[in-house]
């Protein structure tokens, strides 16, 4: 399993030639994964493949003192001693990033329990709040994040008529705050059901509305309950799914696989007061011009193969809403939240 450092302390080089004390983070993307490094106020500083990180640091050490040297350590040496400690190349004292003297330095907070999301806005001033976010999203109220920056930009840039938008970079402190409602650890019919309780329409015709109240009292959740909730995101596209399913259109296994197939992404969403308390916003990142053309195109792009898709789900067979209530009525998929 790879081991990534937890703290601030590998010194990365950004395009002008300064070096930042970056942490690197393992995020997916679209084909694999990648290694980020960021530094302690949220801000990206290079981003590389996961077997390119790989290859480098088997390949060799950057700072090498007997055992790991890490830019602190650097920068203790003296200058001529530095010059024949690095094995690999020469490091400039006037590119290190000096030192505050020990009195100065802040303790660092452990990472274990503290995670990175994002949250993609085209209001320039977004603040988050306790009781902020729309009642007809996903799972209510909420302060809704990635944990994935590049889906997160996408997200911030799906309106055609903007051109410029913002991922707000948030440090959600875990410490205290009760486990995360992890919505993948219950059956896929508690996630329909939580996207029929808050994404309706108010003039809906009257037996897609039965049903859908038939399926919230089967399997119900409160998501008001919770700090934050984990599970897919959804967006208009899929709520088409949705909206076929409780008409009887669609079977429960294809309202699945079109959730597989749009590969929408996890979404954090922080809800509880607790967990607004302990989530900080640590910076802001502007997409415009052209970068705000290429992920307006990523969102496109993945909403129209949902679109598209919908055709070759309709054939899939499996269980329709009458059915899944009925099985549900007795006892099946059933769990206690």
């Amino acid at each position: 399993m790879l081991q990534l450092p937890n703290d601030y302390n590998t010194p990365i080089k950004d395009k002008d030639g300064k070096y930042h004390l970056c942490c690197p983070e393992l995020v997916n993307v679209r084909g694999g994964k990648n290694i980020v490094y960021v530094t302690e106020a949220g801000i990206e500083v290079k981003r590389e493949p996961l077997h390119r990180y790989k290859n480098r640091i088997n390949r060799r050490k950057i700072f090498t003192r007997g055992d790991n040297m890490n830019l602190k350590d650097a920068k203790d040496l003296p200058k001529e001693q530095l010059k024949t400690k690095t094995k690999s190349k020469q490091i400039k004292m006037k590119d290190i990033m000096r030192a505050k003297p020990q009195s100065e330095t802040k303790p660092k907070q452990k990472r274990d329990n503290i995670i990175r999301i994002y949250h993609g806005n085209p209001d320039p001033d977004f603040e988050a709040y306790y009781g902020g976010g729309m009642e007809y999203h996903d799972y209510g109220k909420g302060l809704y994040c990635m944990e994935d920056i590049e889906l997160a930009k996408e997200w911030a840039c799906q309106y055609a008529d903007l051109s410029v938008s913002y991922v707000y970079i948030y440090s959600l402190d875990l410490t205290g705050l009760p486990p995360i409602f992890d919505l993948n650890d219950c059956p896929p019919v508690y996630w329909i059901s939580a996207l029929a309780e808050h994404r309706f329409e108010k003039d809906e015709p009257l037996r897609r509305k039965e049903r859908r109240e038939q399926l919230i009292k089967t399997f119900p959740i409160d998501c008001k309950k919770y700090e934050i909730i984990k599970g897919w995101r959804a967006d208009d596209s899929y709520y088409a799914y949705l909206r076929n399913f409780l008409r009887g259109d669609y079977s429960y296994e294809a309202t699945i696989q079109a959730m597989e197939l749009g590969n929408l992404g996890q979404q954090i969403v922080i809800k509880g007061r607790l967990a607004y308390n302990n989530c900080k916003k640590s910076g802001r990142i502007i997409i415009e011009g052209d970068n705000y053309i290429k992920y307006l195109e990523r969102y496109n792009d993945r909403d129209n193969k949902a679109r598209n898709s919908l055709q070759t789900l309709a054939d899939v067979k499996g269980l329709y809403i009458e059915d899944v209530i009925s099985e549900g009525e007795r006892g099946r998929w059933k769990v206690d939240l």
